[in-house]
């Protein structure tokens, strides 16, 4: 559903706006591109294994996207 481009597009908007420090201090590091790809393999891991215990994709999706991209808590 998402391609890893807006999968770190939507974690670097995280950090961005929510973890500026964490953000900041893995910029200046160089390990930005490497958390956030990092992150992105997290969440198609996430998808596929609520999807492989009967979630639907959509909902393993948004699901996915908010529990590990955004650290929202599951509902």
């Amino acid at each position: 559903m998402y391609d890893d481009e807006q999968l770190r597009d939507f974690r670097r908007t995280f950090l961005q706006d929510c973890k500026p420090k964490m953000y900041r201090r893995l910029q200046r590091a160089g390990l930005l591109a490497d958390h956030l790809q990092a992150m992105a393999d997290l969440c198609r891991r996430r998808v596929k294994s609520l999807v492989a215990s009967g979630t639907f994709e959509g909902q393993a999706w948004q699901w996915a996207v908010r529990t590990v991209l955004l650290e929202a808590q599951e509902d």
